[in-house]
């Protein structure tokens, strides 16, 4: 007697051998990892480029005076070894986590605010030169400028 399709779709063997091949379509398809290889490529030609563009901008900072390279190495080590401590479970995320919670800081103290008196130009007030603004109509107190 020949097997008809009510007799195949009925037949338990027939619905494992359907769902075994089902199975392993889906295994293959989940296995594939050329996009993995792909995306895994292109994150590091962005780190790597990320990378030559954060150089670049240190030697102009340094070049130009806006930055002491010791001290930017000093920072970003002490700020790499804080995050390696908080991943480890053992200290502060940030520099400003650790100097919340009392902790040692390697970040060096910040200079006094500027307090060379200025006069302002708007009221003739003098002012400590950190509360003043620069305008178009030139330097003016805080007061003025609000």
């Amino acid at each position: 007697m020949a097997v008809g399709f009510w007799d195949m779709f009925f037949d338990n063997d027939y619905r494992q051998r359907s769902d075994i091949n089902d199975i392993r379509d889906q295994l293959a398809i989940a296995t594939d990892t050329s996009h993995i290889v792909t995306a895994t490529a292109t994150l590091s030609r962005q780190i790597q480029d990320l990378s030559v563009l954060v150089h670049v901008l240190i030697r102009l900072l340094e070049e130009s005076g806006g930055v002491d390279g010791k001290m930017l190495r000093y920072r970003v080590e002490a700020e790499l070894e804080n995050l390696a401590a908080a991943r480890r479970g053992f200290g502060p995320v940030s520099m400003g986590d650790a100097l919340k919670a009392g902790g040692a800081s390697a970040e060096p103290a910040e200079p006094p605010p500027n307090l060379t008196p200025t006069v302002c130009g708007k009221c003739g007030q003098t002012v400590p030169a950190n509360r003043t603004t620069i305008t178009a109509n030139g330097v003016v107190c805080d007061r003025c400028a609000g």
